[in-house]
């Protein structure tokens, strides 16, 4: 038989005696930050008898730990205690660490968070956290440059794109800056170059391009990077928590706009696409954004004007990762006043580099 108890605190030593606890229904919340205490809300514990008895308890239990969460703590014990018999259950919990600012937070415990799915009552689209970059891609050298990476979004077009934080390059101060080398503007035929190609084609689409394999080393490994890559001059425990990230782009290009063109590819760094900055296709393949979002920071008034890196006072147009629908030489650009622009694939340009943990 069943039922329900109210007050199990009592109970003599000649009556039913608990042989078995066990929790039917995990609580509502099972994440908490180090310092909160565990909340039972919508936790449903079943106790078993020694006479076949059995009831679903409605308090009369007790909890361990009782107070306030510790780092590194991952159950809670439930117990009832009856008729000197002592019965218990566990509770899987998740307990994270986090600094008071996302700044303050280490990149292991940010992936925690995410993983977690917690990201949202923490932080939003905007905050930052200072990375240092060191070594050369290309001709370009990165020696102990200080910016800001800063939330793009959370669980950003999750059911295309996989849940957890996008991130993107960067910040310095409160402008908005891509990396530049120096042809940035110009043209250059170089392997060096932050260019969308070598020469002046955008066939093969983001996937097959110079700059998603030779300069951002987009498809890893994140443990031994490519030399002359910017994974490769990324910090090692930011690299050692980043996570592959379903992209949809025109991986077809060559100036022919169809939905078959738009195809997945596994990044663990990306440009960011014409409609994940602008919420428009404008002159990129129509189809693309049927298959992705506008970032939540543009979306909520972010600012799409970038600058260089080494010159943060100057604007600069930067690369996006959409081919140009209507032509083949093409890919398309943030314009120096932040609006959707194209250029010449062979063109060096700013880059704002993205990643998710």
């Amino acid at each position: 038989m069943g039922g329900h108890v109210m007050n199990m605190g009592g109970g003599g030593a000649g009556g039913p005696r608990p042989v078995k606890l066990t929790v039917t229904k995990p609580p509502a919340r099972t994440t908490y930050l180090v310092g909160e205490a565990f909340d039972p809300t919508g936790m449903a514990v079943e106790a078993g008898f020694d006479d076949g008895t059995v009831l679903t308890l409605a308090g009369g239990y007790s909890l361990e730990p009782s107070g306030p969460l510790q780092e590194g703590d991952t159950q809670v014990t439930v117990s009832l205690a009856m008729g000197g018999k002592t019965v218990s259950a566990a509770v899987d919990i998740e307990t994270l660490h986090v600094g008071e600012t996302l700044d303050a937070t280490s990149w292991e415990d940010i992936r925690k968070v995410s993983g977690a799915r917690y990201a949202a009552n923490l932080w939003k689209p905007g905050d930052k956290k200072t990375i240092t970059l060191n070594g050369a891609v290309g001709t370009t050298r990165f020696s102990n440059l200080q910016l800001d990476v800063f939330i793009l979004g959370i669980d950003h077009n999750a059911a295309l794109e996989g849940a957890g934080i996008h991130f993107a390059i960067g910040k310095i101060g409160d402008g908005l800056v891509g990396l530049a080398d120096s042809y940035c503007g110009t043209s250059s035929s170089g392997t060096y170059a932050f260019t969308m190609n070598t020469g002046n084609t955008n066939t093969g689409g983001w996937n097959k391009s110079h700059m998603r394999t030779a300069i951002l080393g987009a498809d890893g490994p994140v443990a031994r990077p490519k030399t002359n890559t910017i994974l490769n001059v990324l910090p090692s425990d930011l690299r050692a928590v980043m996570r592959r990230v379903n992209k949809y782009t025109d991986n077809t290009g060559g100036g022919s706009a169809s939905a078959e063109n738009v195809t997945v590819s596994q990044d663990y760094l990306f440009l960011l696409s014409e409609y994940e900055i602008q919420k428009a296709n404008t002159n990129a393949n129509p189809y693309e954004q049927e298959k992705q979002a506008c970032y939540a920071y543009f979306e909520e008034g972010g600012a799409r004007i970038v600058h260089k890196h080494n010159v943060p006072t100057a604007a600069a147009a930067g690369w996006c990762r959409s081919p140009r629908a209507d032509g083949s030489q093409y890919f398309c650009t943030v314009s120096v006043s932040g609006n959707a622009g194209s250029a010449l694939a062979s063109c060096s340009y700013a880059l704002l580099v993205g990643f998710a943990v």
